[in-house]
């Protein structure tokens, strides 16, 4: 039987804080059940990319966000 992992990264426009940033949200799906949970992260909307889920730009925060995500990515495998 074939099993299906996937991870999604995303972000809640809808519920920026006051600070204007919003909380990236992980879900993790393992043969069609889910688990989100809130990554602890937080991102400018205006940052993140919906296709690629990932922050982009080049400043200090964007670079942090992008090692942290590749650090994730690395202690899942």
């Amino acid at each position: 039987m074939k099993s299906t992992f996937y991870i999604l990264f995303y972000i809640k426009r809808n519920d920026v804080k006051r600070n204007g940033l919003a909380s990236i949200i992980v879900r993790v799906t393992i043969d069609g059940k889910r688990c989100q949970f809130n990554s602890k992260l937080e991102v400018s909307p205006d940052t993140w990319d919906q296709v690629s889920q990932r922050v982009i730009g080049r400043s200090v925060n964007a670079k942090s966000l992008r090692k942290q995500n590749v650090r994730f990515s690395i202690n899942r495998k």
